[in-house]
């Protein structure tokens, strides 16, 4: 019998059960499983019990004391065992965005002792082709939204760099975030490119250090902020799209870097800045 299966190699007449124990045996994971839910502040839930983020753990959690088996059984010595395949829990799974892609975890071989074994519940509503189109819940669909943030920011950054193009490669002067909304907007596709999909209600500020200034005047364009968020994602990190163009979600760590080149000052070329919006 293979001591681990991936799950896209896990037979297909294995079927799912929930393990029961009676007094000979101890569900260790199921017994622990109401304290971890206690902590799903560590996944970023904790919403209710409609709460996207609290509902993908609790499925997660299922997953976890769910055992494979499509009822062979195996003698050690005196003893008989049900074969079983099961998820390794570790609690370096707690510490991520969210837990991971249960699609890409291994099964590993658990055998159970017979006589500990109180009931089999047979769970026909989990399915191995499940098991294969999860992916890891919260933290899949918090990257989803950071890499449409980062496409949103890319795009106002090109849209800044179209502007500046018909104007003499000199950035617009504006008093406010909504001005440069204003002028660039031709340049730009829709207005939903200044939407983060943050759910700390962020939304990308204009560095206005760069108003009424020439690229020409701008030293490292790759490391000069251009737009940024206003709040962090709840990983710490942050969309920032630089005066070259290029975008990216810059750790907490990396922040004051940026920072820093918010607070840079340089030569300004336009004569006055534009009128209030």
């Amino acid at each position: 019998m293979p001591l681990v299966y991936s799950v896209a190699d896990l037979p297909n007449d294995f079927s799912a059960v929930k393990v029961q124990f009676g007094g000979k045996g101890m569900d260790l994971f199921g017994g622990m499983t109401g304290m971890f839910m206690g902590m799903m502040g560590s996944f970023g839930g904790g919403g209710g019990e409609q709460d996207p983020e609290q509902a993908a753990a609790m499925k997660f959690f299922t997953y976890m004391e769910i055992s494979w088996t499509k009822g062979e059984t195996a003698r050690i010595g005196t003893n008989d065992f049900l074969v079983t395949y099961k998820f390794d829990f570790d609690m370096s799974m707690m510490m991520g965005e969210g837990p991971p892609d249960l699609s890409k975890m291994p099964l590993r071989l658990h055998l159970v002792k017979l006589d500990a074994i109180e009931a089999l519940v047979p769970r026909p509503d989990l399915k191995k082709s499940d098991l294969l189109g999860l992916a890891s819940f919260p933290a899949v669909n918090s990257r989803a939204k950071q890499s449409s943030g980062l496409s949103s920011a890319k795009q106002l950054a090109l849209g800044m760099i179209l502007y500046t193009s018909d104007y003499d490669d000199v950035f617009p002067w504006p008093q406010s975030t909504s001005k440069v909304q204003e002028v660039i907007e031709p340049y730009l596709k829709n207005d939903r490119v200044w939407e983060t999909g943050n759910p700390e209600s962020s939304r990308f500020l204009f560095n206005m250090n760069l108003g009424g200034v020439s690229y020409a005047d701008i030293e490292s364009p790759a490391e000069t902020p251009m737009f940024f968020e206003s709040k962090p994602w709840p990983d710490g990190r942050r969309i920032v799209a630089f005066a070259d163009g290029s975008a990216k979600l810059v750790p907490a760590d990396d922040w004051l870097n940026v920072e820093e080149g918010l607070k840079l000052k340089f030569k300004r070329t336009a004569k006055q800045p534009l009128p209030p919006r």
